[in-house]
């Protein structure tokens, strides 16, 4: 997006939108989007050690956009220690961001915790 015609005072409200629209246009289930929005903010990229992330984001697009079938033809089978492992990591890579643009952590998944 470009934010030179927004940077005028008047149109402000227009920055803004434009700023709304963009987001809510992109979909962020892939990290390469992620740690491109956040370069393209200035900010550090957050990190996906051993393609964690990645693997999640792999998992859901073939639940939701292939039934849960593989290339293959093999379905990939969920349970609960898939979701745990989820729960967890997800849980890490959002304190990872919440880190990096300056908000407190959150722990809201504990594994002690029945969900």
């Amino acid at each position: 997006i470009s934010l030179e015609k927004y940077l005028i005072k008047e149109e402000r409200g227009l920055w803004e939108q434009g700023i709304v629209k963009e987001i809510m246009l992109t979909s962020y289930s892939n990290i390469k989007t992620i740690k491109n929005a956040f370069k393209a903010m200035g900010m550090a990229k957050p990190q996906d050690p051993n393609d964690i992330i990645s693997r999640h984001f792999h998992h859901r697009h073939l639940l939701v956009h292939r039934n849960g079938q593989m290339k293959d033809g093999r379905i990939l089978m969920v349970n609960a220690e898939m979701i745990d492992s989820l729960l967890v990591d997800i849980e890490g890579f959002a304190n990872q961001i919440m880190r990096i643009i300056g908000i407190e952590g959150c722990n809201r998944f504990s594994t002690s915790e029945t969900i």
